[in-house]
């Protein structure tokens, strides 16, 4: 499983894995607002390149496995505003941003010749 940047550990699983489907999903935190969390914010364009590098790891990793990339979800603003000492009063994520995202996802996939499942329009 590839998790918060760790990166593919070389004993991840191969073409003679019993890995029938793999699921790539992501995007909450590199969604989030710049100006309200730089530390997590990932830029679009640096977002769906991303994508396609891991995409092209699992595709030479386990390539008889099915890819499925699902894509991010409604956000709900006032459930993501920051609290306690930290309070801006400020969401540091929204629904707008999470679209682009969940678009950029969908996008990529279909570039890349795999289906998604789009979430976050589901969802609205």
């Amino acid at each position: 499983m590839l998790q918060a940047g760790a990166g593919v550990p070389e004993d991840s699983p191969s073409s003679d894995s019993h890995t029938r489907l793999v699921t790539v999903f992501f995007g909450a935190n590199d969604a989030s607002l710049l100006e309200e969390n730089p530390k997590q914010h990932v830029p679009l364009d640096e977002y769906r390149k991303n994508l396609q590098e891991i995409i092209e790891i699992l595709r030479q990793r386990v390539p008889s496995a099915q890819i499925l990339v699902v894509c991010e979800t409604k956000i709900l603003a006032l459930q993501k505003e920051r609290f306690k000492d930290k309070a801006t009063g400020r969401p540091e994520r929204t629904n707008e941003m999470a679209g682009k995202y969940a678009a950029a996802a969908e996008e990529t996939a279909k570039e890349l010749g795999f289906p998604s499942l789009n979430l976050w329009r589901l969802m609205q």
